[in-house]
């Protein structure tokens, strides 16, 4: 007998629009920075090996992953 423990689903999500998780008056709702880490609670901040990071302007550019996500229709 194969026992499942996860199950994979499909949920929609919404994010900022623009390049950016933070700033220009807008906050994405997966955004933290609790404890002064900057991440996203969806975890796809590292896909590039970057990380999340405050520019010169103290706003926070989307990882490629998050910037490349289509809207649905």
């Amino acid at each position: 007998m194969d026992i499942k423990y996860y199950k994979k689903v499909l949920l929609p999500i919404t994010v900022t629009e623009g390049k950016y998780c933070f700033g220009n008056g807008r906050c994405c709702d997966h955004f933290s920075n609790e404890g002064g880490f900057l991440r996203c609670n969806f975890d796809i901040e590292h896909d590039d090996g970057t990380g999340l990071k405050y520019n010169k302007k103290g706003m926070v550019f989307k990882p490629e992953f998050c910037k490349n996500l289509k809207e649905i229709s």
